[in-house]
């Protein structure tokens, strides 16, 4: 009987010390302060910084927040409840991405925006998220005839004499480097190893417009996959594949070559005038998506080091 009175106030003890011990080591609530957006984005402006720091002009930045600001509202009631302080706005969300995705350090862009490091993150998916969702946001492939029309046009005009008629995009492959991605995640980690690069990534297959503007874009392949395979399993393939008898997409030598998906020859297969000419006049529109890519890296820094993603949110 002694021991079991023993036991159960022993029981009784430890229950205690895990009720009352968290209660005096957690951590005090912090309160932050919420960037001042006005005035933090004026003095960017007089200082001629708020292009570098987000890479489109004030007047950009606030057009695409007018048009996130549906999906990225918040019970604001609720928040104050919760923090004591003003929820996080839309503005301060966008800034955020727009900053980290800048090349900005997390540390700073979040100490400076008040908010903790599992609000910034929550913040980086929403915009991100809102902007995927956004209908006006979409990007278009050319497939409807007037489209087809424009684009051909302005492909035409980029070629030298106008020789190239009938382009309605430039397809390339970029290597988007990656952390080495966990065994819980994908089924087989070599696979995102590229031999080519010598890194690990994800093969992403994008087509843009003579302006170097994607139009369409696929993440679906891991790094280790050709191009050609990459192109085939991208739904763009399809579209490509039934376009009207005299359309084709330009791309390099590592897709295969069809009628409706032009390549340039192999050098040691330049051997007349006429195939130097066509890989000359092809080269003048399939530099637009190199051009792309090569933008993309240049205002989006955070492609600069490998990126650690969750394959789970990888659509």
């Amino acid at each position: 009987m002694e021991t079991k009175i023993a036991c159960v106030t022993m029981i009784l003890l430890l229950l205690l010390l895990i009720i009352v011990l968290p209660i005096d080591t957690r951590r005090k609530c912090l309160h932050r302060v919420r960037i001042d957006w006005d005035q933090f984005s004026q003095r960017l402006i007089d200082e001629g910084q708020f292009h570098k720091c987000y890479k489109m002009s004030y007047s950009s930045f606030m057009a695409l927040a007018e048009k996130l600001e549906p999906y990225l509202l918040v019970d604001e009631r609720q928040s104050c409840n919760r923090t004591g302080i003003e929820p996080i706005t839309h503005i301060n969300k966008l800034q955020m991405c727009l900053r980290w995705l800048s090349g900005g350090s997390y540390h700073d862009v979040r100490s400076n925006s008040g908010v903790s490091v599992a609000a910034f993150y929550a913040s980086i998916h929403q915009v991100v998220d809102a902007i995927i969702a956004h209908p006006e946001l979409q990007l278009e492939f050319p497939t409807s005839e007037p489209a087809q029309r424009h684009a051909v046009k302005a492909f035409e005009r980029l070629s030298s004499s106008r020789i190239m008629k009938g382009c309605v995009g430039a397809v390339d492959r970029w290597l988007c480097p990656i952390r080495v991605p966990p065994k819980k995640e994908v089924s087989r980690v070599r696979s995102f190893f590229s031999g080519h690069y010598q890194r690990y990534g994800v093969n992403i297959q994008a087509c843009c417009d003579h302006l170097s503007r994607f139009t369409a874009v696929t993440c679906s392949s891991p790094g280790g996959t050709g191009d050609a395979v990459a192109f085939l399993k991208w739904r763009l393939s399809a579209i490509v594949k039934n376009l009207p008898k005299g359309l084709y997409i330009v791309g390099d030598n590592a897709y295969t070559n069809t009628n409706q998906l032009l390549i340039p020859f192999p050098r040691p297969r330049i051997t007349s005038s006429a195939h130097d000419s066509y890989y000359f006049h092809l080269s003048q529109l399939r530099i637009r998506i190199e051009m792309a890519f090569g933008l993309l890296v240049c205002k989006l820094r955070v492609f600069k080091a490998p990126l650690e993603i969750s394959f789970k949110r990888v659509p």
